[in-house]
């Protein structure tokens, strides 16, 4: 997943609100401390997170992504940059976030596994954030779209399949790549699962959080789910 689409991912987001999503977050809680981001992509939210940070560990599970991190953000102070294999994360922990769709890219499995180890590595009171796509959006807007770029360095064909039994949206991605005066050919397959709130609640409270609050803003359902130690819950939001 995002091996030869990470780049072009990276030019199509140039443009994406993240002030306005890193606000909606915070407005939930407050991004200090000890952070840990799943799914840091080419880190343009990290770029904007680590100065608020004591350390940051920021984690993918491709490797293109993390290349493009580490090419914007440097060897900086405090910052870990690291490939996502499923092992325990960092103990003592403030926050831990996931941004823009990741955990619609997650299976069940997957979902239980990531919220159970942010649940183990969070500080009483410590909060993991993350958002979905609605479940509206992704059957109404991405679902058996087709969407075409043209652009200098490459053009790309993405067409979408909505599969009820699954509630998800398959994306096949087309991806013509400029290389002097040819062009290489890849392709790609990912896939959106359009999980319902009350899934999410249910995940959260089964890994050991009990304060659990959900926004939706920007057509993305956002959660914050704290690490209760006796007083400390998330803020009711927007």
């Amino acid at each position: 997943m995002y091996n030869s689409f990470a780049q072009i991912y990276d030019q199509l987001m140039d443009d994406f609100p993240y002030d306005e999503l890193i606000g909606a977050f915070s407005s939930l809680y407050t991004l200090k401390g000890r952070m840990l981001e799943m799914g840091c992509g080419s880190g343009r939210i990290t770029q904007k997170l680590l100065p608020r940070s004591r350390e940051y560990w920021a984690l993918d599970v491709s490797e293109e992504m993390l290349s493009l991190a580490a090419s914007r953000l440097g060897n900086q102070q405090g910052l870990h940059l690291m490939i996502d294999q499923g092992e325990e994360f960092s103990r003592e922990l403030d926050v831990v976030l996931a941004a823009v769709d990741v955990v619609n890219y997650m299976q069940e499995e997957e979902i239980e596994s990531f919220f159970s180890r942010s649940f183990r590595a969070l500080v009483p009171g410590g909060a993991l954030l993350f958002d979905i796509s609605t479940e509206k959006k992704i059957r109404e807007e991405l679902a058996e779209n087709v969407f075409i770029y043209d652009e200098e360095e490459f053009a790309l064909i993405w067409q979408n399949q909505f599969v009820p039994e699954e509630r998800g949206v398959y994306f096949d991605l087309l991806i013509f790549i400029r290389e002097g005066e040819r062009y290489r050919k890849e392709r790609e397959y990912h896939f959106q699962r359009a999980w319902k709130p009350s899934e999410i609640r249910e995940a959260l409270f089964e890994a050991g959080f009990s304060s659990v609050e959900m926004i939706e803003t920007m057509e993305r359902q956002i959660f914050c789910a704290v690490k209760r130690d006796g007083g400390m819950k998330c803020r009711k939001g927007l």
